[in-house]
């Protein structure tokens, strides 16, 4: 699996900034890899959307249809939350519904000046 991260990441991450150069207002990458891709240099900002752990677990099961262990061996291949937090800008938690996230991002784009 991470040979083949490492010949997609890089083909898929330059794809997507291809796309958005030239764009006009905002632009969002939702990229589970951004930081360990190194892709968070290129952006303006890190907004970091997480969850306590046992939600991410169960959110990932229902999604995926995955065994509690089958996830938790991905979470534990993947840089830490802790680690991350060190290059967010902004950290959302989202132990909440999608209503509730989608209220909190709206909030921190109004404050930021980003949208009225």
């Amino acid at each position: 699996m991470e040979r083949l991260n490492s010949l997609l990441h890089p083909v898929i991450i330059q794809r997507m900034f291809e796309q958005a150069q030239g764009r006009d207002g905002l632009v969002f990458l939702d990229a589970a890899l951004l930081i360990q891709a190194g892709m968070h240099k290129k952006v303006d900002e890190v907004w970091l959307v997480t969850a306590d752990l046992e939600t991410r677990i169960r959110r990932v099961m229902q999604r995926d249809g995955l065994t509690h262990d089958e996830v938790l061996q991905r979470i534990c291949a993947q840089m830490s939350d802790e680690e991350m937090r060190r290059y967010a800008d902004e950290v959302i938690e989202n132990n909440g519904t999608l209503e509730q996230l989608h209220k909190k991002i709206g909030e921190l784009l109004r404050q930021r000046g980003y949208v009225r």
